[in-house]
């Protein structure tokens, strides 16, 4: 039943970002993928959910939907070796981040991973102070990705 629910918030959410103006930004493009994808735990609920995701899954659910992916590491970790098609955000650099995100389609879905949980968890949740729904936290992040043997960019 959660995953039939699961498929069907996608294709809704799909439909509806079809019709969302194309960003500068880097995005992710939903592809057809026939697998379901079982999320973690709810990692807080305030107006929108911010869900921890394991590697596997992340690397499935960014050929769903259009999304954006967040690295919010140290800006040389992010130069040295990063997720394919990775935005930085500095967690320090609000200034920043408020010009990167008012060029963000909000209705889009944010995945956000960093160098530990708690990072990419305070940036999730500022991604919702400003107005961001779709949101998932790596569940421990780079490292996770990269002991699943996932692609990077080097």
């Amino acid at each position: 039943m959660r995953t039939l629910l699961l498929v069907i918030y996608l294709s809704f959410h799909f439909v509806s970002c079809n019709s969302s103006k194309n960003d500068e930004e880097k995005f992710f493009t939903a592809e057809q993928n026939d697998e379901s994808v079982l999320l973690d735990s709810v990692v807080m609920n305030n107006q929108s959910e911010l869900y921890k995701v394991s590697a596997k899954q992340l690397s499935q659910l960014l050929s769903l939907d259009k999304a954006y992916l967040i690295d919010c590491r140290k800006a040389e970790d992010f130069q040295f070796k990063r997720i394919p098609n990775a935005v930085f955000f500095d967690i320090s650099d609000s200034k920043g981040n408020e010009e990167k995100i008012g060029k963000m389609n909000l209705n889009f879905t944010f995945y956000v991973y960093g160098s530990n949980d708690q990072d990419s968890e305070k940036l999730g949740e500022w991604l919702i102070k400003k107005g961001a729904s779709n949101l998932y936290v790596l569940d421990g992040g780079f490292q996770a990705w990269e002991k699943a043997n996932l692609p990077t960019n080097q």
